[in-house]
């Protein structure tokens, strides 16, 4: 009885793919209710060697990597977290992503903006440098005091004339303080 689940199902399949394009194909069928009915999901991918930010990813928790497992990455073992639902017990927003770059220094500027008003709410901005071929970003929020309300985690690339040059945002809600 689905009705009665009270966990998170999380399967993390992570694979090393060359430069190309690709279909990711997905089939699900519940053998239990009706065998005979399937779904099928199907999605273009294109892995491209280029400059850019990886996707944003929420962490639940983190530690450095003692034996690889399928958690880790780049010497860390990531708990994801699962939802962008955070509530009065979540104190912080942990988060990772990546930036690979050519050889142009930039500066990656992360922050939790208001959704409706697109301010930075509580100073909760963050800068770091970037002049490598690759930078690494795992770092967190303290959200215990920002009221209930829709933000948006964003990244923004910042080149040597000030320009945002690159953007990502997640959306995530926040309920309690």
């Amino acid at each position: 009885d689905t009705l009665k689940i009270d966990f998170v199902f999380l399967d993390l399949q992570r694979y090393t793919l060359a430069y190309d394009d690709y279909v990711l194909k997905i089939r699900i069928k519940d053998i239990n209710d009706n065998p005979e009915s399937e779904i099928d999901y199907q999605q273009d991918i294109k892995i491209a060697s280029q400059n850019g930010l990886s996707d944003i990813q929420l962490v639940s928790s983190y530690k450095p990597t003692e034996n690889k497992n399928l958690l880790s990455k780049n010497g860390y073992d990531l708990t994801p977290f699962v939802s962008n639902f955070f509530n009065s017990s979540n104190h912080k927003l942990n988060y990772y992503f990546e930036y690979y770059n050519s050889s142009e220094k930039v500066i990656l500027r992360t922050s939790i903006v208001s959704n409706e008003t697109k301010q930075i709410v509580n100073d909760l901005s963050q800068t770091k440098w970037s002049k490598n071929q690759r930078t690494i970003v795992l770092s967190s929020f303290p959200i215990k005091d920002i009221p209930s309300s829709t933000y948006l985690l964003v990244v923004e690339v910042i080149n040597g004339k000030n320009e945002v040059i690159e953007k990502k945002e997640r959306l995530i809600f926040k309920q309690g303080i």
